[in-house]
């Protein structure tokens, strides 16, 4: 794994990944790990394979273009995933190398899918990855964001395996931060560029609001974004009778970071579209609660030159705006 196992200087990484460029390294470690080397030695190439797939976009870019064309390379990958092999970290860094080619190139989504679905069509590694360990759950809930994101084909697969659904709805209650927060990064991939998975994601409205008291910010942010991609679509019942609006601005208010209180500004703007959400924001008292929100706002920023609530300032001075506007 040298020399990414190790601390080297930036220079030194540089220079060794142009000469892996230059040499051809990726083809010829990719023949011979698939040609030469049998299953239960080939963990350290394919974390090495990982790593060059993250750093290197010339790796990336011949990786995926090797999966879309050579059966063979695709071949490997499934068995790799499919076979007798139990290793997690060969499980693990062949998703997060999957997960770097997608950045890449969406078109690879297919033969990754392809690869992932087994011999049984039944994707049977992504739920053996999500019933694993903390490690196999958080990579494989990254890889599924990603292939979402990129492919309304695989949103249309995934909806038709309610098994592997189910297993990653689990993932959203693990006590593990990093699970979660992986687990819900994917529910909002799942419907950011579609609403194939809608309705899935609609049924978990009530953990998406508990969500918006998480320890982790990130967790917070993760669950006030997916709820807005949820209203982006229709301001479902569900998304009613849970109070989403109102947890949105109490959240918008009182959130203690600056980030989570930006974004939950940004979805309550998006919600105003719906009339339903106008009426329920005057209901609870939104201009009122927002005003202070940038009174208390506007004193932060005069004591400090710098401040970071400045874009919170904006959004809060938008929405603010918006409402009074809506109101006269």
């Amino acid at each position: 794994m040298f020399p990414f196992s190790i601390e080297t200087s930036e220079t030194f990484l540089e220079r060794t990944l142009e000469l892996c460029q230059r040499y051809d390294i990726i083809q010829k470690l990719l023949w011979v790990t698939m040609t030469h080397l049998p299953i239960d030695r080939i963990e350290v190439p394919i974390g090495l394979i990982a790593q060059l797939s993250y750093y290197q976009e010339s790796s990336r870019k011949t990786i995926s273009q090797m999966l879309m064309e050579d059966v063979q390379l695709c071949q490997f990958y499934a068995n790799v995933l499919n076979g007798s092999n139990d290793s997690e970290f060969i499980l693990c860094d062949v998703f997060f190398t999957f997960t770097n080619l997608i950045k890449t190139t969406d078109s690879v989504v297919s033969s990754l899918s392809d690869i992932l679905s087994g011999p049984q069509n039944d994707f049977d590694v992504l739920k053996r990855a999500l019933s694993g360990s903390n490690l196999t759950k958080a990579k494989c809930c990254f890889l599924m964001g990603h292939m979402t994101k990129s492919s309304r084909t695989f949103c249309t697969v995934l909806k038709t395996h309610p098994d592997v659904l189910d297993q990653l709805r689990q993932c959203c209650f693990e006590e593990d931060s990093h699970v979660r927060k992986m687990a819900f990064f994917v529910l909002g991939n799942f419907i950011s560029t579609n609403e194939i998975l809608y309705e899935y994601v609609d049924e978990l409205t009530p953990f998406l609001v508990q969500a918006l008291n998480d320890t982790i910010s990130k967790i917070r942010s993760h669950a006030v974004n997916t709820l807005g991609f949820l209203a982006r679509y229709r301001l479902s019942e569900r998304l009613i009778s849970f109070k989403v609006p109102e947890k949105l601005l109490d959240v918008a208010c009182h959130d203690t970071h600056v980030i989570v209180q930006e974004f939950a500004l940004r979805v309550l703007k998006q919600m105003l579209k719906h009339e339903r959400a106008k009426e329920i924001l005057q209901e609870c008292n939104a201009t009122d609660k927002l005003s202070n929100l940038l009174s208390n706002l506007c004193i932060q920023m005069e004591n400090n030159q710098y401040s970071e609530v400045d874009g919170l300032v904006d959004e809060c001075e938008e929405l603010l705006s918006m409402l009074i506007e809506q109101c006269t």
